[in-house]
């Protein structure tokens, strides 16, 4: 995987969690406080500012109501969606 390839994944997870808590009505606030992690934390995970470990993955899936698998798939989804800077969809090596 390349070094854009995996910048736009870290982007998709922020989405993908950024998204799952508007879905759930919550704050970056409440979503750290359910998750156990600090809002400006949360903020930069959603941004795509930081990589964050699996560990925090799964808290904030919790903190989500739904499973770390559900987030990942959520992640792939979004980042399968999202052209490269060319425009063309991201390549994906299997």
């Amino acid at each position: 995987m390349s070094s854009a390839q995996e910048r736009e994944l870290i982007l998709s997870l922020g989405k993908a969690i950024k998204a799952r808590r508007l879905k759930a009505g919550l704050t970056q606030v409440a979503l750290g406080s359910k998750a156990g992690l600090h809002p400006t934390w949360i903020s930069q995970i959603e941004n795509g500012r930081v990589n964050p470990t699996v560990i925090n993955l799964s808290l904030l899936s919790g903190g989500l109501g739904i499973g770390l698998s559900e987030l990942i798939l959520l992640a792939e989804e979004l980042n399968r969606a999202t052209p490269d800077s060319d425009g063309a969809p991201p390549a994906h090596p299997r």
